[in-house]
């Protein structure tokens, strides 16, 4: 059996970490200075390798890392990846709003 788990950058560093650093599998980042979001995703990815840990015999675990995600946007909030892209492409019509070239997907 397999699992793959898709978490976030966050859980390893925050913003573009420090200079010069190395960041590899055993890389935390500190949990007392995250947001709600990235404690969710450092909190829930710590308890993951803990099951694994226990059941190593059972399952393989891998996690996935995404830095940016790009695609359409559930909602009209301020989201991280969404900013970064501003970042790159410059001012966005409608940001975030149903004019915007990122498309906005209504929950049903």
């Amino acid at each position: 059996k397999k699992l793959i788990y898709t978490s976030s950058i966050v859980t390893q560093v925050k913003g573009f970490g420090k200079k010069g650093e190395h960041i590899t599998a055993d890389t935390w980042a500190d949990p007392e200075s995250m947001d709600g979001y990235a404690k969710s995703k450092y909190y829930s990815e710590k308890e993951l390798w803990n099951f694994y840990n226990q059941n190593k015999d059972k399952i393989d675990v891998v996690t996935v890392l995404p830095a940016v995600v790009v695609g359409p946007v559930f909602g009209n909030g301020n989201i991280s990846s969404m900013g970064i892209m501003k970042e790159f492409l410059g001012p966005i019509p409608g940001y975030l709003k149903e004019d915007s070239v990122f498309p906005i997907t209504k929950a049903s």
